[in-house]
């Protein structure tokens, strides 16, 4: 049987989550909330087994996966696929599922942190960062004690006015984490209060902005990740997250 080179796969477990930030479009949708039932993900896994190159399984999307009833369950059966396991999280439950995490053999998670500063941290997720912190140092103990090196870390920065000129004294908070790299990507304003946050309205000197990042990812050996912070012709928005290697 003939099937795509299929290497990547983006799976939405759950569209539910334990916080409620400002930019997150959650809040101007009224779709109910919901989990994919565990049997119907174990239905996804049974097809994906037709496709032979299959590298990674990506968790994630609009939900925080750590919200799912069957998380752990899940990772276990995608991992006996013998593929690589990723997702994006918000950090908040990390403590609790961390030593599973690492047993089972995830290879990569994406931390959400968009500002360094906590009381601009809060405003944005409306959570503590310093439990953030916390979680991750307490995720490098774990990987330490079971002597493992996965799963590697990434910083995830939703970047707006309000936390943008915040974001060079990320980078030695993420390197105290354990992070390898930051992801950055720009806010989509799904509200007249969002759009006076956007970046790319020619109102950012992003050239400075991405020269200063620079600096200071050699300092600490982080790869950084931007988006386009100028409107592509066709001003398709799906366009502005596009990221770009340091």
């Amino acid at each position: 049987m003939v099937v795509e080179d299929l290497r990547k796969v983006y799976i939405e477990i759950t569209s539910k989550c334990n916080l409620n930030c400002k930019m997150c479009f959650r809040r101007f949708w009224h779709d109910k909330v919901m989990e994919m039932p565990f049997n119907s993900y174990l239905k996804i896994l049974d097809q994906l087994k037709e496709f032979h190159n299959l590298e990674m399984v990506y968790l994630g999307g609009i939900g925080e996966p750590f919200v799912h009833s069957q998380i752990i369950e899940i990772i276990r059966r995608t991992k006996d696929l013998g593929v690589r396991v990723e997702f994006e999280t918000n950090g908040t439950l990390l403590n609790r599922y961390a030593e599973d995490i690492v047993r089972l053999g995830v290879d990569n998670i994406i931390v959400s942190i968009d500002a360094p500063n906590p009381k601009v941290y809060e405003d944005i997720r409306g959570t503590d960062l310093n439990k953030i912190e916390n979680n991750l140092m307490y995720l490098q103990e774990i990987k330490k004690k079971l002597n493992a090196h996965s799963p590697g870390v990434e910083i995830e920065v939703v970047a707006m006015k309000s936390n943008v000129k915040l974001l060079p004294d990320i980078l030695p908070l993420a390197s105290k984490l354990g992070a390898t790299s930051i992801i950055i990507s720009n806010i989509m304003p799904f509200s007249e209060e969002l759009s006076g946050e956007v970046l790319y309205d020619k109102s950012f000197d992003y050239n400075s902005f991405i020269d200063k990042m620079n600096d200071q990812a050699r300092k600490y050996k982080l790869k950084i990740l931007f988006p386009k912070f100028e409107l592509a012709p066709e001003k398709n928005a799906s366009s502005l997250n596009k990221t770009q290697p340091l």
